[in-house]
């Protein structure tokens, strides 16, 4: 019995009540936690078990035989103990699956109770209908896919518990709704037998399987002589539909096309052939021969100082060419220099080919007394970059070879080079270097290092305004080093400061002139430092 100053709490979702009402659907342990209410509180606990038993579930299923009188009926109630059928016209019985004969046709009510084992009972009522006996009905709905050798065939029988296919091809089949193959077109009988108990029912249907062929691509093409213009020839199979792909970016559906390509060369040509079964693809290589006719042109280049010449190729459309230097020599590279003997006239004959035709071109050369180079340049120097400008001015030269003294080089005609370090260095030019032919010509320069050393630095100014000598600044042409400049008077206090090269000190401190007499300074560089004094007089 609950208490006063009790508080209740029971576990599993039983709630705060002293007594609560729970409903599990399995066997379940509850505690309960008893706490009192005051300053000392105690606790106590219990346990209480409800035990929850299997319920009966009862449930049949039923057959006839081929009398339409006689019913098998089948238990499928589980964990059952006992058995009671009350078939519905007056018959009871405790078989466990009872066969019973009604005495005549009609619907019936029967009921199934069972009981387990822990005591528990169900009850399954199911009304039958018992009536003339079911001979099994055989017939079948098809459907021929377009375009395959294959039928859908789908039973529609009645009354049977097994199904036998003849396709009429030698394969049979068992399943009520069947995608069957056939190896070749053709009429077939195709035959369902439906069985049960009672007997067996056939029904049969002549079909004919004739599908539409799908297309099979195929193609030819033509190529004119030296033309740009290709002909393709369609001779696929089964075909209602045509696409081309010329493989330059063009395309056409005509059925047998010509093309009109802008360049030579490899073209993948592909064609795609339909019709309403599907479509089938193709692909071939074009190589596109050269269909212009050969253009013969060359240059020649003379050489300065001896009789050789280079000859360079310049024709188009061409698979082959031949030089004839008008020597008794010939050649058949694309660009070379060639050696005369003497000096005179020579015609030069070029002749270009390919599968469309020739060409020819003659020039007429002509080889002079040898001219002999001059070495010479000249230079200028940046003393604050180290940057030195090289011109050349030499006569008769067609290559340069520069060296700078230091380990540098170049091979342009006027270069720009740096030097690291201050120094002398010996730079020489070699003009057509490595021929008959070869000059030299050498100079000495100078990389100076830029001081402070040399500054001329003022030692008196006046600043009074009268627009003479007014400020103390540095005067120099040319100077690279970034300085600044600290002057202090004879306290030792610094009475201005400048980071510029360019500073102009106009005798004031704070903005107000500082005494007449003599004022310390110090120059900073990068490499040098320089002390003095000027002296200001108003």
């Amino acid at each position: 019995m609950p208490q006063p100053g009790l508080n209740y709490l029971w576990n599993n979702g039983a709630g705060t009540l002293p007594n609560p009402v729970v409903s599990p659907s399995v066997t379940t342990t509850y505690i309960l936690t008893v706490t009192s209410v005051g300053l000392c509180p105690l606790t106590a606990t219990d346990t209480v078990t409800i035990t929850v038993l299997p319920s009966a579930l009862a449930s049949f299923t039923y057959s006839f035989d081929c009398s339409g009188l006689a019913v098998t009926f089948t238990n499928t109630s589980p964990m059952l103990s006992n058995s009671y059928w009350n078939f519905g016209d007056g018959v009871l019985s405790s078989t466990m699956s009872p066969v019973h004969v009604f005495p005549d046709t009609g619907d019936y009510n029967v009921q199934l109770v069972i009981s387990n084992s822990f005591g528990c009972i169900d009850t399954f009522i199911q009304n039958i209908h018992v009536g003339p006996p079911l001979d099994p009905v055989s017939s079948f709905n098809y459907s021929i896919v377009n375009c395959e050798l294959e039928v859908i065939l789908t039973s529609t029988s009645q009354n049977d518990s097994t199904l036998i296919w003849d396709f009429g091809d030698g394969t049979t089949g068992n399943s009520p709704n069947v995608l069957h193959s056939f190896a070749l077109p053709g009429t077939y009988t195709i035959s369902l037998i439906a069985f049960n108990s009672c007997g067996s029912d056939t029904f049969e249907v002549e079909i004919t399987i004739n599908p539409s062929s799908i297309p099979i691509a195929a193609f030819s093409l033509d190529t004119t002589w030296c033309s740009n213009i290709v002909t393709f020839y369609d001779s696929s199979l089964n075909t209602t539909g045509w696409f081309w792909d010329f493989g330059d970016g063009s395309s056409s559906s005509s059925q047998s096309p010509f093309h009109t390509y802008a360049d030579s060369g490899s073209y993948d040509i592909t064609l795609i052939a339909s019709n309403s079964c599907g479509a089938d693809t193709l692909t071939s290589q074009l190589n596109l021969m050269n269909f212009e006719m050969p253009n013969a042109s060359f240059t020649y280049v003379e050489q300065l100082c001896d009789p050789s010449v280079s000859f360079m190729n310049l024709s188009e459309f061409y698979d082959s060419i031949s030089w004839y230097l008008g020597d008794g020599t010939t050649s058949f590279d694309t660009s070379f220099i060639h050696l005369y003997q003497d000096i005179g006239s020579y015609n030069v004959l070029l002749i270009a080919e390919n599968e469309c035709g020739i060409d020819s071109l003659i020039q007429v050369l002509e080889i002079n007394a040898i001219q002999q180079p001059e070495a010479n340049f000249s230079f200028s120097i940046n003393e604050c970059t180290k940057l030195v400008n090289f011109f050349d001015s030499s006569l008769n030269e067609f290559s340069w070879s520069w060296y700078f003294g230091d380990g540098g080089t170049s091979f342009e005609q006027n270069p720009i080079y740096e030097y690291q370090q201050s120094g002398f260095y010996e730079v020489m030019l070699i003009v057509n270097e490595g021929t008959i032919c070869a000059d030299t010509a050498q100079r000495t320069l100078i990389i100076d290092e830029n001081s402070i050393a040399g500054l001329f630095i003022p030692n008196v100014f006046t600043p009074n305004n009268d627009g003479l000598n007014d400020l103390f600044e540095l005067k120099y042409t040319e100077l690279c080093e970034e300085i600044s400049i600290k002057i202090f008077n004879r306290w030792g206090q610094q009475v201005f400061q400048s980071d510029n090269k360019q500073f102009k000190w106009d005798g004031k401190h704070n903005g107000v002139n500082v005494p007449e007499g003599v004022y310390y300074f110090i120059l900073y560089s990068r490499i040098d430092k320089l002390t003095g004094t000027v002296s200001v007089f108003r």
